[in-house]
């Protein structure tokens, strides 16, 4: 009987090592998403910081475009 309580005590002390070891290698993994997404992170700010000055001139081009597409539209009514 004795025997069986320090298999039951071996197996226990076997299944703690392997959570904590599981924990650990976890806490690593995590550790190297959470730097592997920091890094994306940084890297899409520097992108959209470059992206910047084109976009607003592009919106500014778009929004000439428009004013001139109601302009001609405004003449073409007024003409009909």
């Amino acid at each position: 009987m004795s025997a069986w309580v320090y298999v039951v005590l071996t197996l226990s002390i076997i299944n703690s090592i392997l959570i904590i070891l599981i924990l650990v290698f976890l806490g690593v993994y995590l550790k190297e998403i959470t730097k592997k997404i920091s890094e994306l992170t940084d890297e899409v700010s520097k992108l959209v910081k470059d992206l910047k000055p084109g976009l607003n001139k592009t919106i500014k081009e778009a929004e000439a475009t428009l004013r001139s597409i109601k302009n001609i539209s405004n003449i073409i009514s007024q003409i009909t």
